[in-house]
């Protein structure tokens, strides 16, 4: 099974980019939590969409970061998508943090 190393580094900028954009009110709100969870549930997918790019590029493919930690002002301005492919194909990446996270 592949696997990437998740260091400070990452945890670090990940979180930080979780907290500027929900304080910063410039997240979609799908499921109404706290101010933590929510924090909490874009860290971790956003962790994730940075350990596929960090997977990607151990397996020589040199996928460019591009505006990945780019806030864009305003809850209804999401990005369309987290990867294109070379022909033109689009991937999001999902992420499940909990036990109970089941469905996905």
């Amino acid at each position: 099974m592949p696997t990437v190393e998740i260091t400070s580094e990452m945890r670090e900028r990940c979180y930080n980019f979780a907290v500027n954009i929900i304080e910063g009110d410039n997240q979609h709100d799908r499921l109404p939590a706290t101010i933590k969870t929510r924090i909490e549930r874009t860290f971790v997918g956003k962790l994730a969409e940075y350990a596929f790019l960090h997977y990607l590029r151990g397996r020589g493919i040199n996928y460019p970061e591009g505006d990945m930690f780019t806030i864009h002002e305003g809850p209804e301005n999401a990005d369309d998508y987290d990867f294109k492919t070379n022909n033109g194909r689009t991937v999001d990446t999902k992420s499940a943090s909990k036990p109970f996270h089941t469905i996905l």
